[in-house]
């Protein structure tokens, strides 16, 4: 009996690692530019510019955190059912940050595009941890 490499039901399944592995790129690509340049980043999250240093200055530690989990994902994706914890803090991240995007409601079109994004990973992590709790 063959198991088919993409099924759902297999948490180290190829289809869970490109989940992963695209989860990775977009957590760790969608920052790094903000990183590189936080002010501009800031200008792109809240949709205007800012001179302000302490705020420049968060943002730009709350992107490396980000980019942590970034590489999180990358790692997950290597043998996904090794590493349910880091789903788990990958589910709770990004549904925070998608409810917080959401009832904001004043946020730039880009940040809206990333949290709608972060929908799908919420659903699709979501089906991972139930699928792998044991």
């Amino acid at each position: 009996m063959l198991i088919n490499p993409f099924a759902m039901n297999n948490p180290d399944s190829k289809f869970w690692k490109i989940v992963f592995l695209f989860a990775g790129l977009f957590t760790a690509g969608g920052v790094m530019p903000s990183i590189i340049t936080p002010a501009k980043g800031v200008a792109n999250l809240m949709g205007e510019a800012t001179t302000d240093a302490a705020a420049i200055y968060l943002a730009q530690t709350l992107w490396l955190t980000v980019l942590v989990f970034g590489i999180g994902y990358f790692i997950v994706a290597t043998r996904p059912s090794r590493y349910l914890g880091i789903v788990i803090l990958g589910f709770l991240g990004k549904l925070f940050f998608v409810i917080g995007v959401f009832a904001n409601g004043t946020l730039s079109s880009l940040a809206n595009l990333a949290a709608s994004i972060d929908v799908v990973f919420i659903i699709l992590f979501g089906i991972f941890i139930l699928k792998t709790r044991k």
